[in-house]
């Protein structure tokens, strides 16, 4: 028996829930705010100085380059003539965090797009938070922040991100301006789609505008004043890309206009010059690496999605989360039945309805957990456990007792298991090897929380499937790149050589011509051309020079060999 007198134990717990998830008190929010945000950054910043390996990464960081470099912030070239195909501002906003962070690098012109993702999750859980409560808003903060599509993007420098971070707060903006009538809201919508427009163009305009017409539509609640307010605020968005636009063209950059023409009206109508175009698929490709975009979590959703829909009359009794359906569901079909018109596509395309597709697969999980608890318990152990083993069967895979290269049909194919097998060795990676122990511990460790708690079934396997994708980064991804970086080669070639120019064989070695300006901001990066003296080169486009008096080719055994990098002096 507890003495008289004695005082009760505090649950501090209890108190912390009850102190984040009551969403009428500002400090609340801010501290959830917060709280949430620690989170994202823990899932997204691990691994972004990673080097660039792609293409799409450094075409973006090497305009805001020239921007610190020429210290003009309205100079759109990537370098040399090749003029960037996108608006400024995630040009801009990498120039501004190398202010903080000293230089244009992987890491500033990543922390963008990790700004702009953590944002989003952030701003749309604090939405649906007195909406849809603290569980259904919590397991769409998991379902977002750790689909593999949103996951990916979150840490690119390129526009992707930024663009959907602008569409989607904007969408959420004129949610809250349709059901309370505040223009603040339709002012705020205004402001984030003059963003978007100038991250990529006028669809960061079309799209919002397209989607709340579309749900007020569906609604019922679309007149005549609201089309007004909506087609003004549509024209105040533009304003700000009109003024780049004119600007880059007064400017005698008049090719501005037509790139943009090109990028936007061109690539949406299937108008674009023949070879312009590498993104053409057909009609279902959206559809599938959207299915994809959303792994893990769409293997359930789906069919938690149609049980949803069966008993839609049962499980949405309360308006304001009727409202909130129709509005992610117009998001999700619109983005998709646009998109899927034009021969251009590219699953990045729809980042921007992520959020809405994360809240409705966030409600529909909800409620099959509630009722199929057996079946929700169940799959979320059984991935868990699968994933584990898959980590389990990769780490003896990588521990090189089997010489997996003979299991290569060609020369290409042998190339590349030859990479990834040095690249992942841990043969000889002593206290490393005992990491790998921590991703099969933190599956065990979810099926002990399934088991003990199985309501928060989905919770939990969300958080370890986020340790998951961080390590992946950490352990695979990163090493990766640092073995196919150009950087130390063409470090070592300028240092011997002392070359004041350099041109590029290729028009898509992004990556190479960063690291040239990195390296050196004052030496020239050009295009080869016949009087080029010193070339930087693929193995593959050998062809496009004279016979080299010296020719210096790159020792790492990538994983592309005509993709190996050669340093030549012509003359």
């Amino acid at each position: 028996m507890r003495r008289s007198g004695a005082v009760k134990p505090t649950n501090y717990m209890q108190i912390l829930r009850s102190y984040l998830v009551n969403p009428y008190k500002k400090s609340n929010r801010i501290a959830l705010a917060l709280t949430l945000a620690i989170i994202s950054l823990f899932i997204y910043l691990p691994g972004i100085d990673m080097p660039f390996v792609t293409t799409g990464e450094p075409r973006e960081a090497l305009v805001a380059q020239g921007m610190v470099i020429h210290n003009d912030l309205l100079q759109s070239n990537r370098y040399e003539n090749d003029l960037a195909t996108k608006p400024p501002m995630l040009h801009w906003s990498i120039v501004a965090f190398s202010k903080l962070i000293g230089e244009v690098n992987e890491t500033s012109s990543r922390l963008p797009s990790v700004v702009a993702a953590t944002v989003t999750a952030v701003a749309w859980a604090l939405l649906l938070l007195p909406i849809v409560g603290p569980q259904r808003s919590a397991l769409f903060f998991i379902v977002l922040s750790t689909s593999l599509e949103w996951y990916r993007n979150a840490a690119h420098s390129r526009v992707d991100m930024l663009l959907a971070c602008f569409v989607s707060l904007a969408i959420a903006a004129l949610y809250r301006w349709s059901r309370t009538d505040n223009s603040k809201y339709l002012l705020t919508a205004t402001l984030l789609m003059a963003g978007s427009a100038l991250t990529k163009g006028p669809v960061g305009i079309a799209l919002p505008i397209l989607i709340a017409a579309a749900a007020l539509g569906l609604r019922r609640e679309l007149n005549r004043r609201m089309c007004i307010q909506l087609a003004l605020a549509s024209a105040a968005a533009a304003i700000p890309l009109a003024a780049w636009y004119l600007t880059k063209s007064l400017s005698g950059e008049g090719s501005v206009l037509g790139i943009a023409l090109n990028e936007n009206l061109n690539r949406l109508t299937g108008n674009m010059s023949n070879g312009d175009d590498p993104h053409e698929h057909g009609v279902l490709y959206l559809f599938g690496t959207f299915f994809t975009g959303t792994l893990p979590w769409s293997l359930l959703a789906i069919p938690a999605l149609v049980f949803y829909a069966i008993n839609r009359r049962r499980l949405l009794k309360d308006e304001p989360t009727q409202a909130l359906v129709h509005w992610c569901t117009s998001a999700v079909a619109v983005c998709l039945l646009l998109f899927s018109i034009p021969a251009s596509k590219r699953g990045v395309y729809l980042l921007p309805i992520y959020p809405a597709a994360a809240t409705l697969a966030a409600l529909a999980l909800h409620e099959l957990a509630k009722e199929k608890l057996a079946l929700t318990r169940g799959a979320a152990a059984a991935t868990a456990a699968f994933l584990g083993f898959v980590w389990t069967v990769l780490a003896l895979l990588r521990l090189s007792i089997f010489d997996l290269t003979s299991f290569a049909s060609s020369p290409k194919s042998q190339a590349a298991l030859a990479f990834y097998s040095h690249a992942f060795d841990l043969s000889e990676a002593g206290p490393k090897l005992l990491l790998q122990l921590l991703p099969v511990a933190a599956s065990a460790l979810c099926l002990y929380a399934i088991y003990k708690r199985g309501s928060s079934a989905l919770h939990a396997f969300g958080m370890v499937f986020a340790f998951y994708l961080v390590f992946i980064k950490l352990d695979l991804i990163k090493p990766a790149a640092i073995e196919l970086s150009p950087k130390s080669f063409i470090a070592m070639e300028i240092r011997d050589h002392s070359p004041l120019e350099l041109s590029l064989a290729n028009s898509r070695m992004y990556g190479e011509a960063f690291y040239i300006r990195q390296l050196n901001p004052k030496l020239k990066v050009s295009e080869y051309s016949g009087g080029s003296n010193y070339v930087l080169l693929w193995a593959r486009d050998r062809g496009l020079i004279p016979e080299p008096r010296y020719l210096h080719e790159s020792n790492k055994a990538i994983d592309k060999p005509d993709r190996r990098l050669e340093f030549a002096i012509v003359n």
